[in-house]
């Protein structure tokens, strides 16, 4: 089993980290529920409104939206992922 850790913000906001989102085809406006098993653990569950309705894909806004969802540590590296790249293909 694969662990993501998270700091939660000052309002209470948790970001779900985007490959938990695509495996569990979790999108904008899901229905998500959230049950409290003993003192250290929270169920987080992907709910559907009705029992017979079939899973649709999973859009995700833009790359944008990806960016931004990462850590300022995440952005920085991608940052000179990509300028590297770039810098390579220029010559």
């Amino acid at each position: 089993m694969e662990k993501h850790f998270k700091i939660l913000g000052t309002k209470g906001r948790l970001t779900i980290p985007f490959g938990i989102r695509t495996k569990m085809k979790i999108g904008y406006n899901s229905l998500l529920s959230f049950e409290i098993k003993d003192e250290d653990t929270i169920i987080l569950r992907r709910e559907r409104i009705c029992e017979h309705c079939k899973d649709k894909d999973v859009k995700e806004g833009t790359i944008l939206d990806v960016v931004n969802s990462l850590t300022a540590t995440e952005q920085k590296a991608l940052h000179r992922y990509l300028s590297i790249r770039l810098a390579k293909e220029r010559g």
